[in-house]
């Protein structure tokens, strides 16, 4: 199975609000891509790297053990990068505009894959989109802003930017999630019990959030799991993946 990659030149490292015009931090960094053509592609899973990977690693860690050449002829896999392997600097649990403009530059990459695709004749409900660790925290926060039908979306070992907002608000605050719907997206958030870097709450709120904005959720918590992938999350997406094969 072979990938390409699309190079673009990054902005510096984090630079300061006063610096930032445009464009949005990684708006040009590369894109990688593997499995169908956009011109023969049924479906497309778009993944997101954690902090410190890189897209041809999410892509061939996670992507390509996911498919079968069957699916490889229909599935197109979008990996875009984040600018120097960091979606945004600060700690997904801080209030998300600490994490400003990187999130939104973050997003908004997102999007621009999304509409790409689209613009090839794959619709939303026929695009994954989910990732790791940082990755997943950029899924979650992605479908909130532009929530839609989507085929599906995993956010493993990761949450929605932002809980130390609601935290302090004692879970307050939720207005800002009216009037989302996911129309029945279902959303597989999974992660370990003894996860460092995400805590087991951060993982049930987010499963809470997503099903406020009408997504069908499927949280797993895993006994003993640190800040990693398991095979039964695996095997989970896997089910999903194997539907190409069904249409």
């Amino acid at each position: 199975m072979s990938g390409r990659t699309q190079p673009r030149p990054s902005p510096n490292p984090f630079p300061t609000m006063t610096q930032i015009s445009t464009p949005l931090p990684h708006t040009n960094s590369e894109t990688f891509f593997f499995g169908a053509s956009l011109e023969t592609a049924t479906h497309a899973l778009i993944l997101l790297h954690g902090r410190g990977g890189g897209p041809r690693q999410i892509a061939l860690h996670i992507g390509s053990s996911l498919i079968t050449p069957s699916i490889t002829r229909k599935l197109r896999i979008v990996a875009p990068a984040a600018d120097n392997r960091t979606w945004y600097p600060h700690p997904y649990s801080r209030d998300w505009s600490m994490n400003e403009p990187w999130l939104t530059g973050a997003l908004q990459r997102v999007e621009q894959e999304v509409r790409l695709l689209e613009a090839g004749g794959i619709t939303r409900d026929k695009i994954m989109i989910g990732g790791f660790s940082q990755g997943s925290c950029v899924a979650a926060k992605y479908v909130l802003n532009y929530p839609a039908k989507y085929w599906g979306v995993f956010i493993l070992s990761g949450a929605v930017p932002g809980l130390f907002k609601y935290v302090m608000n004692s879970f307050r605050g939720l207005e800002e999630f009216e009037g989302i719907s996911l129309e029945g997206t279902r959303v597989l958030v999974g992660c370990g019990d003894s996860d460092p870097m995400i805590g087991v709450r951060a993982a049930e709120w987010t499963a809470w959030v997503m099903e406020k904005v009408g997504a069908s959720v499927d949280k797993r918590i895993y006994e003993g799991m640190a800040h990693t992938v398991c095979d039964d999350e695996m095997n989970a997406l896997r089910e999903w993946i194997n539907e190409v094969n069904m249409e």
